[in-house]
């Protein structure tokens, strides 16, 4: 451990000590503001902590809890510790930047659990009704802290800085977290959905066959991937549309695969310019191919892909927001049970 930053110096042979005096130090604190990376926003939290000797901190969270969601998405944690002291100038404070990680393996969690036992109400409270396996913990690996005193800086005395460095893990966390981010988009499309795409897609090319003889692969997977396209664009743009107008983000007793969205946004998976680029990349996928059906089959496409287009859109947008106005479900009526069969 080294100081960075023109920072009071911390050698090899003092760090040791400094650490045990930190530590006594932040012990003082009952809780800790804990900061993590929602999207593009940043969430902030009080929570009760256990720190180790080697400053790994330990903190707790229902599981599912938007702030786990947040650090398996990108795992950058911010914890401000305040010791309040006897007065103003008595007052301390710590500040840590490192990686959370959700412990996963069972020895992990029983060393969580004793360490945060005796300082956390929430664990001691679970652990008396046996409901232990409600709880996400997570081990936060430091990166640098910073250490302040008021009274210090008053005299123009600079923080005690520690940095741990750049851990070869935290580099090769890249790779998971692109895994966790496709997760992420997985989700926000609601593909399950695509089943009401697919029967009427299928039921129109089986009339076709049955009816004139006629059944042409190439056409059938356009038509397939396009109307796929657009109706994963509506989706993702109903998630947007939602959010700006404060919908979702209401809605949190009642929601149901069919109700409040995705949630990636109010989760801090995705931002919502994220989700807004994604809808218009699958729109214009979906047109595209629309576009081409048009130029070899005929005129009759384009007037179909149009009213699609409008219908996904402006469900939930404004100004026309055909939801609000409560003709929304019978326009996916109209769109699924006849408009992607012709």
């Amino acid at each position: 451990m080294s100081d960075i930053n023109d920072s009071n110096y911390v050698s090899d042979d003092k760090s040791a000590d400094i650490s045990k005096v930190i530590l006594s130090e932040v012990n003082e604190a009952a809780v800790c503001c804990v900061s993590t990376l929602a999207g593009d926003h940043i969430k902030n939290r009080m929570m009760h902590f256990a720190v180790t000797p080697d400053f790994r901190f330990y903190l707790t969270s229902m599981k599912d809890d938007p702030k786990t969601k947040q650090l398996a998405l990108c795992p950058r944690i911010s914890i401000l510790a305040h010791i309040a002291g006897g007065g103003f100038t008595e007052a301390k404070e710590m500040e840590v930047a490192g990686r959370g990680e959700i412990i996963e393996d069972e020895n992990g969690r029983r060393k969580a659990i004793g360490l945060l036992m005796d300082r956390s109400p929430v664990v001691a409270q679970m652990a008396q009704y046996g409901k232990l396996g409600l709880l996400s913990f997570i081990e936060v690996v430091p990166q640098s802290i910073k250490f302040r005193r008021v009274k210090d800086i008053l005299q123009g005395i600079k923080p005690t800085i520690i940095d741990f460095g750049r851990t070869t893990s935290a580099i090769g966390d890249d790779m998971a977290r692109l895994r966790r981010k496709i997760g992420a988009w997985v989700a926000e499309t609601r593909y399950p959905f695509l089943m009401v795409t697919a029967i009427p897609v299928v039921l129109g090319a089986s009339v076709a066959w049955m009816r004139q003889g006629i059944f042409k692969p190439l056409y059938f997977i356009l038509t397939l991937a396009g109307a796929a396209c657009l109706h994963l664009g509506a989706n993702i743009i109903n998630d947007y549309f939602d959010h700006k107008s404060g919908n979702d983000e209401a809605n949190t007793q009642f929601v149901r695969p069919f109700s409040g969205g995705s949630r990636v946004i109010q989760n801090g998976l995705l931002t919502p310019l994220e989700v807004l680029a994604g809808a218009a990349a699958f729109f214009a996928l979906g047109s595209a191919i629309g576009i081409f059906l048009t130029y070899k089959i005929g005129w009759p496409i384009l007037i179909l892909g149009i009213i699609g287009v409008v219908s996904g859109v402006f469900y939930t947008a404004p100004v026309l927001s055909w939801a609000k106005r409560g003709i929304g479900e019978s326009l996916v009526g109209v769109n699924f049970g006849v408009l992607v069969a012709l």
